[in-house]
């Protein structure tokens, strides 16, 4: 009898404990650092599930994801990579939900005498996201083609692992100007100075994606913090993203 009831107590036990340790991990573009750390942070007080966040490059992300991490739910700045993960069976195309957009601009120190996204061709060092895994760094690119800055600008570009990396070299003056997110400038208001937007047509629509993994080991609670997450337009609002309403 009370190895019966020490075996009960066990299962009970552990069982609790299962309950409580629940946790999942989201790999997130790092331009949605902000966002994901306060709807995480919420989700985790409602649910008592803890969220594990992993940010860098949504490129560099989706590889680390077919190396075999352990990723639970994927969030991308970029369509091509939601894609890229779809293609090799780690999505599935029904659970991927486009949730926000943004916009291009040119950030430089606060004390720059540079007033205007064409003065890149004046400036010594320019910082983007490397386009071979930033999706923001790859709007650049885009962008500076099609405006017919490249040629100008090529030589002086310094290109960073992702956008946090290129607001930090814009704040501590070891560049120029730095091209991120609208959404990367809001948090460093007053630390750095705007210079202006690209136009929007000078590059693919900004659209960011979220979807859970599809061998995803806690995929209850992960379709749960997608829920949640996107009840959450007031927060992406906050942060200076814009809402879409357009299929893709």
């Amino acid at each position: 009898m009370k190895k019966v009831c020490l075996l009960l107590f066990c299962f009970v036990f552990f069982s609790s404990f299962g309950v409580s340790a629940a946790e999942i991990t989201i790999s997130a573009a790092a331009s949605m650092r902000k966002v994901v750390d306060e709807i995480g942070n919420e989700f985790e007080k409602e649910s008592g599930v803890k969220v594990i966040k992993n940010f860098t490059s949504s490129g560099k992300l989706a590889q680390q994801i077919v190396s075999g991490a352990p990723v639970d739910i994927y969030l991308s700045a970029s369509y091509r990579w939601v894609r890229f993960l779809e293609k090799k069976d780690f999505l599935d195309r029904k659970d991927i939900k486009k949730l926000a957009s943004n916009t291009l601009v040119l950030i430089a120190p606060f004390d720059t005498s540079y007033h205007s996204v064409s003065d890149m061709r004046k400036m010594g060092t320019i910082a983007m996201g490397d386009y071979r895994f930033s999706p923001c760094g790859k709007y650049a690119k885009e962008s500076l083609e099609n405006l017919g800055f490249w040629k100008d600008v090529d030589k002086k570009l310094v290109l960073a692992r992702d956008v946090s990396q290129v607001v930090f070299w814009v704040m501590t003056g070891n560049v120029d100007g730095g091209i991120v997110y609208y959404t990367d400038f809001v948090p460093v208001k007053g630390k750095v100075s705007f210079i202006g937007s690209f136009p929007e047509d000078s590059h693919k629509p900004i659209a960011y994606f979220i979807a859970v993994v599809k061998e995803s080991p806690n995929r209850r609670n992960a379709e749960k913090f997608v829920k949640f997450f996107l009840s959450k337009g007031d927060v992406l609002k906050k942060y200076g993203f814009s809402p879409v309403v357009d299929k893709w």
